[in-house]
């Protein structure tokens, strides 16, 4: 089967002229646009760098899990079998890298307050570090 180069309709394969819009099959028609059925939801079917990147820098440095999780969702959207699909992974991955990198930095910040509360203690309480 072909599909009409203007307007994306189905056409037989030794036509012509489109059924449905009348274009001339031998015309070129570059940069022109349209909706047909084939191609309107496929996946890019490329790995979203940034999510990719910023998936692996939480692997190593905030939340492994969180991190893991995005790597495979990442992946997972570059074989996805609709563009529908592959926004719902690639968004996944996002979600999981913010709150990965969130937790990330509310853990270092608790952890550095709560170093500082222990060492004003142990300093007040007349313990020498030496």
């Amino acid at each position: 089967m072909a599909y009409c180069k203007k307007c994306g309709a189905q056409i037989d394969g030794d036509a012509t002229y489109c059924p449905s819009c009348g274009a001339n099959q031998g015309e070129s028609f570059t940069g022109m646009t349209f909706n047909n059925d084939v191609g309107l939801d496929r996946a890019s079917g490329k790995i979203n760098i940034g999510q990719m990147i910023w998936a692996i820098i939480n692997l190593v440095s905030c939340c492994q899990i969180l991190g893991i999780v995005s790597i495979i969702m990442v992946v997972l959207a570059k074989d996805a079998p609709s563009a529908q699909e592959e926004t719902k992974k690639v968004r996944c991955a996002m979600i999981c890298n913010i709150i990965g990198t969130v937790g990330g930095i509310i853990v270092t910040v608790l952890s550095a307050v709560y170093s500082a509360v222990i060492l004003e203690y142990l300093g007040s309480s007349g313990v020498v570090f030496s």
